[in-house]
C-alpha cells in the first residue's frame, strides 16, 4: 500500500470521528439539563469558551 492510499484510508475515519466526538459533547450538555442545569447557562459558557479560544465571532455564537 502507498503512503498516499494510506492517507485516504486514515483520512475516511475521521469524519466518523469527529461525529462520535460531536455526540458525546452533546450527550453531556443533554444530561447537565436533565439534570437541572439552566440551557441559558450552558450557552453562555460556551460562547465564552470560544472567546477564550480566539473561536468568537457573530457566526460562531450558539445563541
Amino acid at each position: 500500500m502507498t503512503s498516499q492510499e494510506n492517507n485516504l484510508k486514515s483520512g475516511q475515519h475521521e469524519p466518523v470521528k469527529k461525529r462520535t466526538a460531536d455526540e458525546a459533547r452533546l450527550r453531556k450538555f443533554q444530561d447537565a439539563i436533565a439534570t437541572g442545569m439552566d440551557p441559558a447557562a450552558l450557552v453562555e459558557a460556551i460562547n465564552e469558551a470560544r472567546c477564550g479560544h480566539g473561536r468568537a465571532g457573530r457566526n460562531s455564537r450558539i445563541a
